[in-house]
């Protein structure tokens, strides 16, 4: 009863503290973290109309959504608007499912959800969550998208489970505690390539490999004129893989994209020029989300 009434207390606090200067101090946000961590008893959460299983040392998605019970709500506003009912979409990076079980029931028992995570903790977290809320129509891999087949090294952070990557400058962690695991890497057009129904969204969240994983997909970009690609963009981790921000930006232009940068708090449907989106990119405290789309 007691721990309940703190929790309850704890909650209340930390709603009032998320609009106020002090979330952005470190040693605020590593005591509110450390008492989140001891009074957390659950991890399961409940959200428009779901359940969601979360890994309970993550500080990021789990503690926002058992806290705030959201986490990027107008991405995922947006996601749900541009998945047309049976049809495909394409979740790269699915972490837990937080996107994958609205996108497949929004897409219907005609279309399909495939999902993509190959951190296996996180897999088998997607596994139970498609499971408990009784979706049928998710394809999930236990693997990563890249340019190339085989196998590489996903470099994890223990309190941010949304935050790993195949490059380890790219993992933010408070602890510098950096782990890593194999996991088994694919080219989409090889996984994807012969699909019958259209594709109409590819959601890609990889910290820094998403021109890797559309290097992989020119077969179904080609095929599939009418896709909305909706990605993370952060120029920093980008150069991290060697790659040129603006030349992977430039190449989606050449093949028809428009780009539109997804604000926190709503859609800003204003086509910005590549410099812009680059420049505001390198000036943020946390990536971009971007969406490009073609004109059809």
């Amino acid at each position: 009863m007691i721990k309940s009434l703190i929790s309850w207390l704890f909650i209340q606090v930390s709603r009032t503290l998320r609009n106020t200067p002090l979330r952005r101090v470190k040693w605020v946000t590593h005591l509110h973290d450390r008492i989140f961590v001891s009074l957390r008893s659950s991890s399961v959460v409940h959200l428009n109309g779901y359940t969601l299983y979360v890994d309970q040392r993550d500080r990021i998605i789990g503690k926002k959504l058992a806290l705030y019970g959201q986490y990027e709500d107008s991405f995922q506003e947006l996601l749900l608007s541009l998945a047309i009912p049976g049809t495909v979409v394409v979740d790269v990076g699915a972490n837990i499912g937080l996107h994958t079980i609205p996108l497949a029931r929004r897409v219907g028992s005609d279309g399909q959800v495939i999902a993509f995570e190959p951190d296996p903790d996180n897999y088998r977290l997607l596994g139970r969550n498609i499971e408990v809320n009784g979706i049928k129509n998710v394809v999930a891999y236990q693997k990563g998208l890249s340019s190339e087949s085989g196998s590489a090294l996903l470099y994890q952070s223990l309190e941010n489970r949304g935050g790993l990557s195949l490059c380890p400058e790219n993992v933010a962690t408070s602890t510098h505690q950096v782990d890593h695991v194999a996991v088994e890497i694919v080219v989409a057009d090889d996984v994807l390539g012969n699909l019958e129904r259209p594709i109409s969204v590819v959601k890609i969240d990889v910290e820094g490999a998403e021109p890797l994983v559309l290097q992989g997909m020119k077969k179904i970009l080609r095929r599939n004129p009418g896709i909305n690609l909706l990605f993370e963009f952060w120029p920093r981790f980008i150069r991290s893989f060697n790659i040129n921000p603006y030349e992977f930006l430039k190449q989606l232009e050449d093949d028809g994209f428009s780009l539109v940068v997804i604000d926190s708090t709503e859609v800003n449907r204003k086509t910005i020029q590549i410099e812009e989106i680059i420049a505001q990119g390198d000036a943020s405290e946390n990536a971009l989300n971007v969406h490009a789309f073609r004109h059809t």
